[in-house]
């Protein structure tokens, strides 16, 4: 990493150009465009229901929001609570927030608790409503179970 921030401009031009004509101009846009940046948690405010030290807070919005956002906490208290949402989405949520998408054609799950968006206390569920999971499962229950029952003779070595 070092040797890549200590470049000329040339230089990590080159670099990146090696790799793919579009990798600077997708750098220089991500830099430009983000303005997220990651904070390892101290010792303090660490959740002690994750079981790891290693906990960091993503800062995603302007410092005026923020403001806004500690101003309403500490008149009202607040919760930890977690979204599932498919990796594609993220660059957008990380951008914009999270945007209500019910009752469009952007809605992903049925609305079984009203409209809204909609948060869990647990990782599992929440994890749940992300495409990973729904994409593993479909492949379990249409590949990989099914194969289970129709086999018939040693199993195959994976050794080459």
């Amino acid at each position: 990493m070092l040797e890549i921030v200590t470049k000329s401009q040339r230089e990590l031009k080159q670099m990146m150009d090696a790799r793919h004509r579009l990798s600077k101009p997708l750098l220089q846009w991500i830099i430009s465009s983000n303005r997220c940046h990651i904070v390892k948690l101290s010792q303090d405010k660490q959740l002690e229901f994750i079981k790891t030290k290693h906990q960091f807070l993503l800062h995603s919005s302007r410092p005026a929001k923020e403001a806004a956002f500690v101003k309403v906490r500490n008149l009202y208290g607040s919760a930890f609570a977690l979204h599932g949402s498919p990796i594609e989405n993220w660059c957008s949520v990380m951008r914009r927030g999270l945007l209500n998408a019910s009752s469009t054609q952007l809605q992903r799950n049925a609305s079984a608790y009203n409209t809204g968006i909609k948060f869990s206390p647990s990782s599992t569920t929440s994890f749940r409503y992300s495409i990973f999971l729904a994409a593993v499962e479909y492949v379990e229950k249409r590949f990989i179970r099914p194969a289970i029952f129709r086999f018939h003779g040693p199993l195959p070595s994976l050794r080459h």
